[in-house]
C-alpha cells in the first residue's frame, strides 16, 4: 500500500506542530507557577519601595520622555492635576511609554 505523497508533508507538519505546542504549554505553566523567578534576572531582587504615591523624578533616566506629557497643572476651575507614581516594583510601568 503506497502513501499519498500530498498527505505525507501534512502529517509531518502536524506531528511537529503538536510537539512544539506541548513544549510551549510547559514553559507557560512554569512561568505562571513562579512569576517572580521568570521575570527577575539572576541575583537581582525586585524593588520593594514604600508603596506610597510619590512625585515623578524627571532626573531618572527611565523617565526621559515623560516630562513632555506628564506636566502638573491647575485647571481654570481650580482643580489641581498631579502625575504621581506608586513607589513599588511597578514604578517604571505605571506611565505609558511616550
Amino acid at each position: 500500500m503506497k502513501s499519498n505523497p500530498s498527505i505525507t508533508p501534512i502529517v509531518s507538519f502536524l506531528i511537529l506542530f503538536i510537539l512544539f505546542s506541548c513544549n510551549a504549554d510547559k514553559k507557560i505553566n512554569a512561568q505562571q507557577a513562579n512569576p517572580v523567578a521568570a521575570k527577575s534576572s539572576y541575583g537581582s531582587k525586585p524593588y520593594v519601595g514604600t508603596g506610597k504615591l510619590i512625585a515623578i523624578n524627571f532626573n531618572d533616566s527611565n523617565y526621559a520622555d515623560v516630562s513632555y506629557y506628564a506636566i502638573d497643572t491647575t485647571t481654570q476651575d481650580g482643580w489641581s492635576i498631579k502625575y504621581l507614581i506608586k513607589d513599588d516594583s511597578t514604578r517604571y510601568s505605571d506611565l505609558p511609554p511616550s
